[in-house]
């Protein structure tokens, strides 16, 4: 009889009670190799769950099915298992896919048989230390203290080493939470055990020098650069193979399949959120191509944003006047004195972290602006002077320059088309006739030919042309077909001639003359 099995006479089977059965489990379940790989998977899949979302929620920070893998954190982490250093950090902006990258590895990790924990910052209440224990001790019947539970892990992975995944440091609320770190790592030191760090750029040293006192986690970290003097490395945007596959799965899962904006590709490369944002927009909207122009796009990214604040009614407040300040100077950025002098802040108080951390406001040599030029535009255009509520007459009246103009070419995106027209008349009415004549000549003389001109496919035909702002003149034109109750002029708003914007093919237009 094999050791492992009980034979029961004449076929009957044991039938134990449950709570016997749930006693005989707690005593027997130990720690083993392949009981700590199970482990893993489950503990992963937990404590992943607060982060993971379906496409349509953008307050999630983790889709499974639009994550693509970061091949660059992957390298970093094979060198990590191999090397003597004991951490790795990893720093990242909010936005460029930190969480997601890391859910991603977890996961990857557990499913390759690599045993990996996560935590999330945000979420641990104590060290830790003492929340590895904890987890361990939910499920299997060894009693033993965090350091014993530490050094048998770390023999039971001396060949493929224990990766600790702590997500979001700087969002850990623990008192001592640098203390913790460090305890860890050094005790960690030697054994078949890593830590792989996260944080935001700039809330590192102050994680990490509590009080202005260095505590020292930076020894135990892999170090990099130039002499091996940093201590962290920067997640990069996503290589153009990674954008790639990225586009692929987001026109898969939401079914938007026109063309791309070729500036906002190159915006979302470098923030996935964008890129989810503008996916989710287009799908609303029905849009026929992606792009910034998207009436919805820039209310709801800000609205998104001053959600991740998690102060949206200080955030906008700071914000519409910083907005209004730079327009007022006509400057794109403000010294730290003029921004407090603008809003009227006490020495005591500040401009909002969270505001450069989500990469709203970046500092410079000169002082603070705005990151994202096309946010600052719009705050000037839709929440300062409000253009969208001016009738064409005076809409035509409107004076602008420096940081103003710039605004102002923002919003001819959005303009209506009654503003347009009133803009740009008479080319307007002009391109009114020039199309109205086209059709009625194609009617006429060629109705059984109308797919062999332009726009050469089926449907009432529209004229679209460039509007050079800076020359306030049409530009190269063309002809497109246009949906029932579309305008039969549409203008469309450039820096140049023939402009390497591919905005009008967005459109429709299949050739400009």
């Amino acid at each position: 009889m094999e050791v492992n099995r009980i034979e029961i006479r004449d076929g009957y089977h044991l039938s134990l009670p449950e709570d016997l059965i749930a006693e005989a489990q707690e005593m027997f379940l130990n720690l083993s190799p392949k009981n700590l790989m199970v482990f893993c998977g489950q503990q992963v899949a937990s404590n992943l769950k607060s982060l993971t979302g379906s496409p349509a929620d953008l307050a999630k920070k983790y889709v499974p099915e639009l994550t693509v893998p970061r091949m660059k954190l992957d390298e970093w982490v094979d060198v990590l298992e191999a090397e003597a250093a004991t951490g790795l950090l990893l720093f990242a902006e909010s936005g460029r896919g930190k969480t997601s990258a890391l859910c991603d590895l977890a996961r990857r990790r557990v499913a390759g048989g690599k045993p990996t924990l996560f935590f999330s910052g945000s979420e641990l209440e104590g060290s830790l230390l003492t929340a590895i224990a904890n987890e361990f001790s939910w499920v299997f019947s060894e009693q033993a203290s965090g350091a014993h539970l530490i050094k048998r892990l770390g023999r039971m992975t001396a060949l493929t080493p224990l990766v600790i995944i702590l997500d979001a440091v700087d969002e850990w609320l623990y008192h001592s939470r640098a203390a913790s770190v460090l305890g860890f790592l050094r005790g960690i030191s030697g054994l078949g055990i890593k830590v792989l760090l996260s944080c935001k750029t700039n809330a590192w040293r102050e994680f990490s020098s509590p009080n202005g006192l260095t505590v020292g986690i930076d020894s135990y970290l892999q170090t990099v650069g130039e002499n091996n003097a940093d201590c962290g490395r920067h997640l990069p945007d996503l290589t153009n193979s990674e954008f790639s596959e990225a586009i692929n799965r987001y026109r898969k899962v939401f079914d938007v399949r026109g063309m791309f904006e070729s500036g906002a590709l190159a915006e979302a490369q470098r923030n996935p959120f964008l890129l989810r944002v503008l996916f989710s927009v287009a799908k609303d909207s029905r849009a026929s191509g992606i792009s910034f122009s998207l009436k919805d796009f820039f209310a709801r990214y800000y609205d998104l944003v001053l959600q991740r604040t998690g102060r949206a009614d200080v955030a906008d407040a700071q914000l519409l006047k910083l907005a209004a300040a730079c327009e007022a100077q006509n400057r794109a950025t403000l010294t730290l004195e003029e921004v407090r002098k603008v809003l009227s802040l006490p020495v005591t108080e500040s401009l909002l972290p969270a505001l450069f951390e989500q990469d709203v406001l970046q500092k410079t040599p000169s002082g603070v602006g705005f990151y994202f030029q096309h946010l600052r535009d719009y705050l000037i255009a839709f929440r300062v002077r409000r253009w969208h509520q001016l009738s064409p007459e005076e809409f035509v009246r409107t004076k602008v320059q420096g940081i103003a103009l710039e605004a102002f070419n923002f919003y001819l995106r959005y303009a209506s088309p009654e503003q347009m027209r009133a803009l740009t008349k008479p080319a307007y009415e002009n391109a009114e006739k020039y199309v109205s004549l086209y059709d009625e000549l194609l009617e006429k003389y060629f109705p059984h030919l109308r797919d062999e001109f332009e726009p050469r496919m089926p449907g009432p035909v529209g004229f679209i042309a460039e509007y050079v702002v800076t020359l306030r003149s049409i530009g190269g034109y063309g002809f497109r077909v246009r949906e029932a109750g579309e305008p039969a002029v549409l203008i469309i708003p450039v820096d140049e001639f023939f402009s390497k914007s591919n905005l009008l093919a967005i459109h429709g237009a299949s050739m400009l003359y």
